[in-house]
Protein backbone atom coordinates (compact mmCIF):
# COMPACT_ATOMS: atom_id res chain seq x y z
CA UNK A 1 0.00 0.00 0.00
CA UNK A 2 2.86 2.25 0.62
CA UNK A 3 4.58 2.09 -2.46
CA UNK A 4 0.87 2.85 -3.91
CA UNK A 5 1.27 5.91 -2.13
CA UNK A 6 4.37 6.67 -2.66
CA UNK A 7 3.58 6.16 -6.51
CA UNK A 8 0.93 8.73 -6.53
CA UNK A 9 2.38 11.29 -4.12
CA UNK A 10 5.61 11.41 -5.78
CA UNK A 11 4.09 12.18 -9.19
CA UNK A 12 1.99 15.09 -7.60
CA UNK A 13 4.74 17.36 -7.61
CA UNK A 14 3.05 20.36 -6.61
CA UNK A 15 3.84 18.91 -3.10
CA UNK A 16 7.25 19.11 -3.47
CA UNK A 17 7.66 21.96 -1.59
CA UNK A 18 5.76 20.84 1.54
CA UNK A 19 8.31 17.55 1.00
CA UNK A 20 11.27 19.65 1.69
CA UNK A 21 10.13 21.10 4.93
CA UNK A 22 8.78 17.38 6.48
CA UNK A 23 11.19 15.88 8.30
CA UNK A 24 9.40 12.48 7.90
CA UNK A 25 8.23 10.64 4.37
CA UNK A 26 5.85 8.65 6.36
CA UNK A 27 4.17 12.48 7.54
CA UNK A 28 4.18 13.65 4.23
CA UNK A 29 2.70 10.53 2.79
CA UNK A 30 0.31 11.18 5.32
CA UNK A 31 -0.65 14.73 5.29
CA UNK A 32 -0.95 14.23 1.25
CA UNK A 33 -3.12 11.33 1.26
CA UNK A 34 -5.36 13.14 3.82
CA UNK A 35 -5.29 16.36 1.72
CA UNK A 36 -6.45 14.08 -1.54
CA UNK A 37 -9.39 12.53 0.54
CA UNK A 38 -10.36 16.04 1.17
CA UNK A 39 -10.14 17.06 -2.59
CA UNK A 40 -13.24 16.36 -4.45
CA UNK A 41 -12.28 17.24 -7.67
CA UNK A 42 -8.56 14.59 -7.16
CA UNK A 43 -8.53 12.35 -10.38
CA UNK A 44 -8.63 8.50 -8.50
CA UNK A 45 -9.61 7.41 -11.91
CA UNK A 46 -6.57 9.09 -13.97
CA UNK A 47 -3.79 7.51 -11.00
CA UNK A 48 -5.26 4.19 -10.99
CA UNK A 49 -5.14 4.40 -14.74
CA UNK A 50 -1.52 5.94 -14.70
CA UNK A 51 -0.23 3.01 -12.17
CA UNK A 52 -2.11 0.40 -14.06
CA UNK A 53 -0.38 1.20 -17.67
CA UNK A 54 3.18 1.77 -15.79
CA UNK A 55 2.89 -1.45 -14.39
CA UNK A 56 1.44 -3.22 -17.14
CA UNK A 57 4.81 -1.53 -19.44
CA UNK A 58 7.31 -2.92 -16.47
CA UNK A 59 5.43 -6.28 -17.16
CA UNK A 60 5.39 -6.41 -20.81
CA UNK A 61 9.19 -5.33 -20.95
CA UNK A 62 10.52 -7.37 -18.12
CA UNK A 63 8.06 -10.04 -17.88
CA UNK A 64 5.30 -11.20 -15.47
CA UNK A 65 6.80 -10.84 -12.45
CA UNK A 66 8.17 -7.52 -13.14
CA UNK A 67 7.05 -5.80 -10.31
CA UNK A 68 8.71 -8.09 -7.79
CA UNK A 69 11.60 -7.52 -9.58
CA UNK A 70 12.40 -4.40 -7.99
CA UNK A 71 16.30 -4.20 -6.86
CA UNK A 72 19.67 -2.69 -7.39
CA UNK A 73 21.17 -4.97 -9.73
CA UNK A 74 20.01 -8.09 -11.53
CA UNK A 75 19.44 -11.04 -9.39
CA UNK A 76 19.88 -9.65 -5.89
CA UNK A 77 16.89 -10.58 -4.34
CA UNK A 78 16.63 -7.33 -2.29
CA UNK A 79 13.70 -5.04 -2.73
CA UNK A 80 14.86 -1.14 -3.62
CA UNK A 81 13.19 1.71 -2.77
CA UNK A 82 15.36 4.00 -4.63
CA UNK A 83 15.44 1.37 -7.84
CA UNK A 84 10.96 1.60 -7.32
CA UNK A 85 11.37 5.38 -7.14
CA UNK A 86 13.44 5.94 -10.33
CA UNK A 87 12.16 3.22 -12.53
CA UNK A 88 8.61 3.14 -11.64
CA UNK A 89 8.25 7.22 -11.44
CA UNK A 90 10.35 7.38 -14.55
CA UNK A 91 8.07 5.17 -16.36
CA UNK A 92 5.45 6.62 -15.44
CA UNK A 93 6.26 10.44 -16.01
CA UNK A 94 7.18 9.30 -19.22
CA UNK A 95 4.35 6.74 -20.34
CA UNK A 96 3.12 8.69 -23.37
CA UNK A 97 6.87 8.70 -25.02
CA UNK A 98 8.92 5.63 -23.66
CA UNK A 99 11.97 3.89 -25.86
CA UNK A 100 10.80 0.61 -28.07
CA UNK A 101 10.62 -2.44 -25.49
CA UNK A 102 13.69 -3.48 -25.98
CA UNK A 103 15.66 -0.60 -25.41
CA UNK A 104 12.92 0.14 -22.24
CA UNK A 105 14.24 -3.30 -20.89
CA UNK A 106 18.18 -2.21 -21.18
CA UNK A 107 17.27 0.74 -19.30
CA UNK A 108 15.44 -0.50 -16.75
CA UNK A 109 18.22 -3.26 -16.47
CA UNK A 110 21.53 -0.63 -16.20
CA UNK A 111 19.74 2.17 -14.63
CA UNK A 112 21.45 0.88 -11.53
CA UNK A 113 24.93 1.15 -13.01
CA UNK A 114 24.24 5.02 -13.82
CA UNK A 115 26.31 7.24 -11.83
CA UNK A 116 23.95 9.43 -11.28
CA UNK A 117 21.69 6.99 -9.92
CA UNK A 118 23.97 5.21 -7.48
CA UNK A 119 25.26 9.47 -6.05
CA UNK A 120 21.62 9.78 -5.31
CA UNK A 121 20.40 6.77 -4.25
CA UNK A 122 23.71 5.62 -2.40
CA UNK A 123 24.07 4.87 1.55
CA UNK A 124 23.62 7.86 3.66
CA UNK A 125 20.93 9.66 1.49
CA UNK A 126 18.59 11.47 3.04
CA UNK A 127 14.90 11.27 1.34
CA UNK A 128 14.87 14.91 0.67
CA UNK A 129 17.49 14.76 -1.80
CA UNK A 130 16.64 10.89 -2.64
CA UNK A 131 13.48 11.63 -3.70
CA UNK A 132 13.57 14.65 -6.14
CA UNK A 133 16.99 13.36 -7.22
CA UNK A 134 15.88 10.32 -8.57
CA UNK A 135 12.27 11.37 -10.06
CA UNK A 136 14.22 14.21 -11.99
CA UNK A 137 16.83 11.34 -13.08
CA UNK A 138 14.05 8.84 -14.02
CA UNK A 139 12.10 11.53 -15.91
CA UNK A 140 14.96 12.17 -17.93
CA UNK A 141 16.42 8.03 -18.10
CA UNK A 142 13.58 6.81 -19.60
CA UNK A 143 12.00 9.57 -22.35
CA UNK A 144 12.71 8.34 -25.48
CA UNK A 145 15.18 9.71 -27.37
Amino acid sequence: MELVLRFIVFLSLEYESEFKRLNSVDVFLTHVMREFIKDSAFDYAGKKQLFENTFRKIDDVWGNEGALKFRTSPGTGKFSISFFEAVALGIAQNINNLPPDDQLKEKINSIGSDLKYKEAAGTGKNAKSRIPALLKLGENYFKKS
